[in-house]
């Protein structure tokens, strides 16, 4: 049976922005556009040589929302940060296709880098041309600056981290 999804408030590449999570539609990753000081923080893997929103695949019984908590703290050392969620978003290459959350968030105290796969947190005015997934972060980025622009974050709450197993974010 096909999922009841509904369409799009964006479309590109095979990106695709949903308002609303489709009720049986799972979310595979969190992924945060994290702003610090008026610019954007992108991390940078230690596998690689290109930049990424920070983000990840969630864990068995994990919310949404408790996966980007603890992505922004695990991939950036986020202490303290106001975050919302701005939907969901689906990518589709080869015929297969993935979902997950997207949110923005706003890092309000950060501390040292835990041990992890990253290997630099870097802070860009505006996203740089060598990123990771070059078809994708371009459009999630969009949409979260859409919602920067509309105010998301002013009455966003605020969270601390490390969120550990079973604690609520």
């Amino acid at each position: 049976m096909e999922p009841n999804i509904p369409s799009p408030v964006c479309r590109k590449d095979g990106v695709e922005i949903h308002a609303a999570v489709p009720n049986d539609i799972t979310e595979a990753f969190s992924v945060i556009a994290v702003r610090e000081n008026g610019a954007w923080l992108l991390v940078r893997h230690s596998a690689r040589k290109t930049w990424e929103l920070p983000g990840g695949h969630r864990e068995p019984d994990e919310t949404p929302l408790e996966a980007a908590c603890r992505e922004l703290y695990e991939e950036t050392g986020a202490l303290r940060f106001r975050l919302c969620a701005c939907g969901c978003y689906s990518v589709t290459q080869g015929g297969q296709t993935s979902w997950g959350a997207l949110f923005l968030a706003e890092a309000i105290t950060r501390g040292p880098l835990p041990e992890s796969e990253i290997a630099q947190v870097r802070a860009f005015a505006a996203l740089p041309s060598a990123l990771t997934y070059p078809t994708i972060q371009p459009v999630l980025h969009a949409c979260a600056e859409k919602y920067l622009r509309g105010g998301a974050l002013e009455n966003a709450p605020l969270f601390r981290a490390p969120v550990r197993k079973g604690e609520r974010p």
